[in-house]
């Protein structure tokens, strides 16, 4: 593997994971505004889901706000 395969292998994993990590925060904090389990069950599918589930719950949560269909942390 060359020095450019490996910087570009690198700087996917570390994108991957600063936007996992993003997903999961979000996640977590709208669980615990919200009340039910559907929350807290979106909160657990995007922490054992991985990057692309993240990615999928980042777009729907960016949809969803646009339409001012999604809760905040301030409760709507």
């Amino acid at each position: 593997m060359t020095d450019d395969e490996t910087l570009f292998l690198t700087v996917i994993l570390v994108v991957s994971a600063v936007v996992w990590a993003w997903a999961v925060v979000a996640a977590v904090r709208v669980a615990l505004v919200t009340r039910g389990a559907g929350a807290i069950g979106l909160a657990v599918l995007v922490v054992l889901g991985g990057p692309m589930v993240a990615v999928v719950y980042l777009a729907m949560r960016r949809i969803l706000r646009t339409r001012d269909l999604w809760p905040t942390a301030r409760g709507r």
